[in-house]
């Protein structure tokens, strides 16, 4: 997932999107009508899964593996919208997930599977995204960690 770093944000473009966002329904057509580059339709699009998932649960909730699809690949200038409609505090804690979410890295890849001695198949994907996840909620603080649970998760 790559992450728009916070230096490189727009206002200007982060005030657009919350001006749209505010338009409710009709944020699409008047960005087409503003001949609004395709990008801020992305930005307007990337707000919408933290929105469902605000309608199921109480976003304080949601642990950071369940933040991290949400923001992922989501540009920064998006940010100001969710504390638009969230207000301070949440924005405050979505600000906090997404700038760690930047310059995360996973513990394990695709590779250190192969070097434990896997073949590349469909179990890849359930261990890398537990073993991510289990990273990204904490239970996992180095790497040496993370390869036990990889390899153990290989084994289940």
């Amino acid at each position: 997932s790559t992450f728009v770093v916070a230096s490189d944000a727009d206002s200007s473009r982060a005030l657009l999107i919350v001006w749209l966002d505010s338009l409710a329904t009709g944020a699409g057509k008047v960005a087409r009508w503003l001949r609004a580059p395709n990008e801020i339709a992305r930005d307007l699009a990337a707000v919408a899964p933290v929105e469902e998932a605000a309608a199921d649960r109480d976003l304080a909730t949601l642990r950071p593996s369940e933040w991290h699809p949400l923001l992922a690949g989501a540009c920064v200038d998006i940010l100001p919208t969710l504390g638009a409609r969230h207000g301070a505090p949440m924005y405050a804690e979505i600000l906090g997930h997404w700038r760690r979410f930047v310059t995360l890295r996973p513990f394990v890849t695709g590779d250190d599977l192969h070097d434990l001695g896997h073949a590349p198949g469909p179990d890849y994907s359930r261990v890398l995204r537990a073993t991510f996840d289990a990273q990204l909620d904490g239970q996992l603080i180095d790497r040496e960690r993370a390869l036990a649970f990889a390899a153990s998760q290989m084994r289940a």
